[in-house]
């Protein structure tokens, strides 16, 4: 299935430690770029957080986010900052000699920044919680991706039959196209009045008939047309090579283009540039 790079999910759990919320979003991105944003307490799971992403999607700009709310029951523990309250101590001792005045007080001391660090204590079992609490997100995620996904599916198609109808009108109509650009070779030529050599008059006009014939560019757009609807129906990680094709409907329309002996040559390939943009500005976003 083509899975859309855009997407976002929300998944929260709790146990009698804390309340664990995820929230993680992804956007298009050439490559799978991953920002993990965890509380200090908890930097030592990034390394398996970025695993799991790693498992579940494979490009797009993905930033996951982990609040943590403690209960209750949350464990701390309380450490006191034994050198900077010596270096108060110490600061204190030379005001008070040199202004003899009363020295702090031991709350005054506890109060000052920095002095007293707690520490939230994580247990393997809120760990659990919180990796497959992600787990579960980024499978959310992925369904949101994939919904989108088959959306951009449906558009895709759709461009790729309008495509091939256009190209078949082409094809159906390129003997019609050649005689009548042939006549209007034939009818120029006699303006000039003028007796040519029916010799190479037949070998002027096979000239011009070979540079203007497109069969060449037709058939490569039809090969083209086959490898980008097989990659549709396919799915999976396939925006590049989604994108490569693009560049050579588009290569293949100009060409055709400069070649084009009819009006309506020249405009089926306007609109095949418009949908070959169509479809690019999708793919864009195609994991």
């Amino acid at each position: 299935m083509i899975t859309s790079m855009t997407g976002f999910s929300r998944s929260e759990a709790k146990n009698d430690q804390a309340e664990a919320v995820w929230e993680i979003r992804s956007v298009n991105h050439r490559y799978l770029d991953i920002t993990v944003r965890l509380p200090d307490d908890l930097r030592y799971l990034e390394m398996q957080v970025r695993n799991l992403i790693s498992k579940h999607l494979h490009r797009g700009k993905v930033e996951a986010i982990l609040t943590l709310f403690p209960t209750g029951a949350m464990l701390e523990e309380i450490a006191l900052n034994l050198p900077l309250v010596q270096q108060l101590i110490e600061v204190n001792d030379k005001v008070c000699y040199h202004s003899h005045l009363p020295a702090f007080d031991v709350g005054f001391l506890l109060r000052w920044p920095g002095v007293i660090q707690t520490k939230q204590v994580v247990t393997p079992e809120l760990d659990e919680l919180i990796l497959s609490l992600c787990d579960e997100n980024l499978k959310k995620l992925h369904a949101s991706r994939e919904k989108e996904g088959s959306k951009i599916k449906q558009f895709l198609s759709q461009r790729v039959d309008n495509f091939t109808t256009l190209l078949e009108n082409i094809n159906n109509s390129m003997e019609t196209y050649m005689l009548t650009y042939r006549n209007r070779i034939i009818e120029k030529i006699r303006e000039f009045k003028e007796e040519i050599e029916p010799g190479r008059l037949e070998k002027e006009l096979a000239f011009l008939l070979q540079k203007a014939d497109v069969a060449e560019e037709t058939s490569r757009l039809e090969s083209h047309l086959q490898q980008v609807r097989s990659y549709i129906d396919q799915g999976g990680a396939v925006g590049r090579r989604l994108d490569f094709f693009m560049q050579e409907l588009n290569r293949e329309a100009n060409t055709l283009g400069s070649k084009s002996i009819d009006i309506n040559i020249t405009e089926a390939v306007v609109e095949f540039k418009v949908l070959i943009e169509q479809m690019r500005e999708q793919i864009n976003n195609i994991e």
